[in-house]
């Protein structure tokens, strides 16, 4: 049974990561992304960006590893064996690009009972500096049946 008490509780502590371009080119390569922006600075700058740019879903990795302080807390009551992912929803503010220091606070927002299961929705807010990069909502299923 999940602790009820969490829903609007922002965690702690933030996660800050610093995107790098090999992670990038390596996200890309896994998930089949070819654009040359995607895997080469020199091509990103022909394009206008800074530096080489996530593919759109990078952010949702991102929010994952942001997460697990939560999901790793035993307060939350979460039993690993029974979470299953549910749905993702990435809002993009602006590209991520390679050499970005990314902040991440996560925010649980709701948990309710559904038959005989529990959703947890998370919201992970990307920030870059002052500046929004994306909000990643997640919803996962914890129970039995």
């Amino acid at each position: 049974m999940l602790n009820r008490s969490y829903a609007g509780r922002e965690i702690r502590p933030l996660h800050v990561h610093r995107v790098t371009e090999a992670e990038l080119v390596a996200f890309a390569d896994a998930v089949g992304e070819s654009h040359p922006a995607c895997r080469s600075a020199a091509a990103a700058a022909r394009l206008g960006h800074p530096a080489v740019l996530a593919v759109p879903t990078y952010t949702g990795v991102l929010a994952l590893r942001a997460e697990r302080v939560l999901f790793d807390d035993p307060d939350l009551g979460a039993d690993p064996a029974s979470l299953r992912h549910r749905e993702s929803r990435i809002t993009a503010h602006r590209p991520v690009y390679a050499g970005d220091l990314l902040t991440c606070s996560v925010r649980v927002s709701s948990i309710e009972q559904v038959g005989a299961n529990e959703l947890l929705v998370t919201e992970v807010a990307m920030r870059a500096g002052d500046e929004p990069v994306a909000l990643v909502r997640n919803t996962v299923v914890m129970g039995g049946a």
